[in-house]
């Protein structure tokens, strides 16, 4: 149970970072913008999933 709230913790933070952070282009290819997004958006997602119902 407090592993389940560490991990989703950790998901949700490392997944808004992504969100955050990642759609720097500068230095990177216009598609990694798009993947960097929707895997910050999905570790998000199961961050606080794994919150609200771990």
């Amino acid at each position: 149970m407090v592993l389940l709230k560490l991990l989703g913790i950790v998901l949700t933070v490392f997944g808004f970072l992504i969100l955050k952070k990642f759609p720097d282009i500068s230095y990177q290819r216009p598609q990694l913008l798009t993947t960097g997004l929707f895997i910050g958006a999905i570790m998000l997602v199961i961050g606080i999933a794994l919150l609200i119902f771990g």
